[in-house]
């Protein structure tokens, strides 16, 4: 049962308020090149003092409750999620006094070093592709221990993996584009845009590209994850209804990457009355919180089939820690449209945090239906839907057995030695064997309770 002292509402009111953020501070950051003249305006400054200080507040109050929660759940099993939290939060702790010292130069100094601005950059990418890596590791483990070999596991950690590349390029980029940047920002009129042009071949232009692409795969990956879990929804509904839902995010992604190569398709969309480049700019950029939606809603789509509160709630903020990750992987718009103050860094800052939703929602999940035998009965019902986490509960289950295991020949093999040296007498335990003894002792529990 859910914590009375740390309610979902306030949870969720939270995460909703840091996605809100995130979405004011990109919107004004892309719009930026057409509105040049308010570069100066005091309102920028105000926003963005205001949010950077409430990111900060929200974000370290959502991690520390979640935190809380998985110790009190007790599904810190296997990975040491209070570790990983304290690790997290150092870091955080790091790139908020970096972010509170950058709104200092803004107030006192009416400037700000681009060299804090990649320090925020880097710790922010560096912490979300350390947790993702984690989440592709475990993927991959559950995905190797599956009997079923359930092909949509190493799909999601292939995805997983190509934005863990997607990100590094974004944090290259960045920083490489900050470096050329004089070393500190004075309000003016214009945007500190890279110079370079396409096919010049600087490094630049090749991490950028490698960003862009990669950025590309690893959503038609996740778009595929998607389908293969939504597809029993085609059973409800007509396939002439589902599959253009589930298609249009993919179309729009692929036509926004077809109409920036191709010169020719820009122009035929420039031509339509009333059409303009910030129009395009404003209709790409929604394709991908759009697209984070979709991939969400696979996880909302299951919580309304669960009864069990905890269940719920970390499929819940698997849903929004994968929305929150979509928006938040932003530095080449940063980069490449610096202005004073820097917007897009509030969003940036959502990294961590957003990677650390994901991860805590999907393996806390798993691990609470690994060993809720009452969850994973009422779970199994519904096994079209929850195919997916059926497959990495068992797998869990038996990493989990395995680690048991491991343990408890340590512990034998050492008194196995002792008593050898004392006796002379030396007997060997085989892993089936201690297998069987866990079992009893798991079965004897549950009989008792």
């Amino acid at each position: 049962m859910i914590t009375s002292g740390y309610p979902l509402s306030r949870i969720y009111l939270l995460i909703i308020s840091s996605i809100a953020i995130m979405l004011v501070d990109i919107s004004i950051i892309i719009t930026s090149v057409y509105y040049s003249g308010d570069l100066l305006s005091k309102w920028r400054i105000y926003v963005f003092l205001t949010f950077s200080l409430s990111s900060i507040a929200i974000q370290f109050l959502i991690m520390q409750r979640i935190n809380s929660k998985t110790i009190r759940d007790n599904t810190n099993k296997q990975f040491r999620l209070d570790i990983l939290y304290k690790g997290i939060l150092v870091i955080f702790s790091f790139a908020s006094i970096i972010s509170i010292l950058i709104c200092y130069q803004i107030i006192f100094l009416s400037y700000f070093s681009t060299f804090l601005v990649s320090m925020v950059v880097s710790s922010s990418y560096v912490t979300s592709m350390f947790i993702l890596s984690l989440l592709s590791y475990r993927l991959i483990s559950w995905y190797n221990n599956s009997d079923t070999k359930n092909y949509t596991i190493l799909l999601y950690s292939i995805s997983f993996t190509l934005i863990i590349i997607s990100e590094f390029f974004s944090m290259v980029f960045t920083i490489l584009v900050l470096d050329d940047k004089s070393n500190s920002i004075y309000p003016r009129l214009g945007l500190a845009i890279p110079l370079f042009s396409p096919g010049s071949g600087t490094l630049q232009e090749f991490v950028l590209y490698s960003n862009y692409y990669t950025t590309f795969l690893s959503f038609v990956a996740m778009w595929f994850s998607t389908v293969l879990i939504l597809r029993y929804y085609a059973r409800n509904i007509s396939a002439l209804r589902f599959w253009p839902l589930v298609s249009f995010p993919l179309a729009f992604l692929v036509l926004q990457y077809i109409i920036q190569d191709t010169y020719f398709m820009r122009m035929i969309f420039l031509s339509w009355s009333g059409f303009s480049n910030m129009h395009l700019t404003i209709i790409f950029w929604i394709s991908k919180p759009i697209c984070g939606i979709l991939f969400g809603f696979v996880f909302w789509s299951l919580v309304r089939h669960v009864r069990n509160a905890n269940m719920r709630f970390y499929l819940s903020i698997s849903a929004f820690g994968i929305v929150m990750l979509i928006i938040a992987n932003q530095a080449p718009a940063v980069a490449s449209s610096l202005s004073f103050p820097p917007f897009g860094l509030i969003a940036i800052s959502f990294l961590s945090l957003s990677s650390y939703l994901l991860f805590t929602g999907i393996y806390n999940s798993v691990v609470l239906m690994s060993y809720d035998a009452l969850l994973k009965k009422s779970i199994s019902i519904l096994a079209d839907k929850f195919n997916l986490w059926e497959s990495m509960s068992t797998s869990e289950s038996i990493l989990e057995n395995e680690n048991k295991i491991n343990k408890i020949n340590k512990i034998m093999k050492s008194n196995q030695d002792k008593y050898a040296d004392s006796t002379g007498i030396r007997h060997q335990v085989s892993d089936s064997e201690i297998l069987d003894y866990i079992n009893e002792l798991m079965m004897e529990k549950q009989t008792k309770e």
